[in-house]
């Protein structure tokens, strides 16, 4: 059964918690972020508290499916009521559940999101059984689909190998959104595999570190990614914005104005927008304004995944996404 997109990633249960007393607080060692803290011992009022699905190969995949694509997913959930939860809500979206695995020895992954009212947040996550799935245990030859979409694996570089070996069997071309775990293990092991992507997509600092430069010096940045000669690379950089390169051209386009309510998924969104904009005009600057307003929509809603498009902008929406050009 062929699909449009298979999605690779992990699915976790997330719980929002929400507080005016959550705020950013200068601590020496943590650069301009600072750090949100507590003290031990004591007790924090939580104003309102909110349940999701989460993950990057979750949220992906609902982004496909709620615009029309058929969509399937491959994770890995414990066999408990979380897991449960999941499949039956990835499922009410029209997501293809057959290919997650159930694991009898792990709990589901699951995360806690600490809100401030700015919609700056802290992630505590569990990952639980969606660090467990194998290339092994996946099964391969039943996959085929024109796009494979893969988010963080858990560093575990040869199930991407994996996962692109099949992607060039059935002529699927593959988007990587990696994490911090892949991001850790240097330019000298990525690079070989960000090349044989379509779609690579990776945030300021994490492309910074691949670069070794600082975060600060946007067109080394560039330079370093238009070097790595990948058809399409995405350098998203949260409020300023976001890039795509494509060849030596180097688009920009600020952030679609909206009222930031969490920042939770919004680079999930951003690289499964621009895929299925692809998916549909097979063009790279309608991509870019479908990525920019699937972002933008999803940080206006608490979760990964409540805001998401459900149906595509209309051509007064897009207009939103003001992108310009220039050369590298």
């Amino acid at each position: 059964m062929p699909y449009d997109v298979i999605t690779f990633g992990s699915a976790l249960r997330d719980v929002y918690l929400q507080s005016g007393k959550f705020r950013r607080v200068p601590v020496a060692g943590y650069g301009a972020q600072g750090a949100e803290c507590f003290p031990f011992g004591g007790k924090v009022e939580i104003d309102s508290v909110t349940f999701d699905t989460g993950g990057g190969g979750a949220n992906a995949a609902a982004t496909f499916a709620q615009l029309g694509f058929k969509a399937a997913l491959v994770s890995r959930l414990g066999c408990d009521g979380a897991g449960m939860v999941i499949q039956s809500h990835l499922s009410s979206l029209g997501v293809d559940i057959r290919f997650v695995q159930e694991d009898r020895t792990a709990a589901s992954g699951y995360s806690t999101i600490l809100l401030a009212p700015s919609g700056e947040r802290t992630v505590l996550i569990y990952r639980g059984a969606s660090r467990m799935f194998r290339a092994s245990q996946v099964p391969w030859r039943r996959l085929r689909a024109s796009w494979f979409y893969i988010s963080s694996v858990g560093g575990n570089l040869s199930f991407v190998r994996k996962a692109l070996q099949r992607a060039r069997a059935v002529g699927a071309r593959v988007a990587w959104n990696p994490g911090g775990a892949e991001i850790a293990k240097g330019g000298r092991a990525m690079e070989p595999v960000m090349r044989q992507c379509f779609y690579v997509q990776m945030n300021r600092e994490e492309a910074a570190s691949l670069a070794r430069v600082s975060s600060e010096r946007t067109e080394l940045i560039l330079r370093y990614a238009a070097g790595l000669d990948i058809p399409v690379f995405a350098l998203t950089d949260g409020a300023k914005g976001a890039y795509i390169i494509e060849g030596g051209l180097v688009w920009y386009a600020p952030p679609v104005p909206s009222k930031c309510v969490n920042q939770t998924g919004a680079g999930d969104a951003f690289g499964s927008g621009f895929v299925a904009g692809m998916m549909r005009a097979d063009d790279v600057r309608y991509g870019f304004q479908v990525a920019l307003l699937n972002a933008s929509s999803v940080v206006s809603e608490m979760g990964a995944e409540r805001g998401l498009l459900r149906r595509w902008p209309s051509q007064k929406k897009m207009r939103q996404a003001r992108i310009s050009s220039y050369k590298v």
